[in-house]
């Protein structure tokens, strides 16, 4: 049993770092704090469990399919919403 619990946390810690990687990366890359990252991750997945238990796809196939939809959300995101605040000069605070 406790070599049960070093595992869930080892896998929960992992999930924690790179979340934080994630956070850590956009900040030094875009200098704010983009919170559309968690967001993002409860796509990912939402659309892994949506393929994986409800179409009953293999669960590599559904991982694969879930990257896109997480990539194509992000870069709409990114598109839409953020280049065109860049552009315009916004406070860092209107990134929220």
């Amino acid at each position: 049993m406790i070599n049960q619990i070093i595992l869930n946390g080892i896998i929960s810690g992992s999930i924690y770092a790179i979340i934080a990687i994630g956070f850590s990366l956009i900040y030094n890359i875009h200098h704010f704090f983009y919170i559309a990252n968690g967001a993002l991750l409860a796509v990912g997945a939402f659309a892994f469990y949506s393929f994986y238990q409800l179409f009953e796809w293999g669960p590599i196939f559904s991982f694969l399919c879930a990257i896109v939809i997480t990539i194509v959300s992000g870069t709409t995101i990114e598109v839409a919403v953020h280049k065109p605040l860049r552009k315009i000069g916004g406070n860092n605070l209107l990134f929220f």
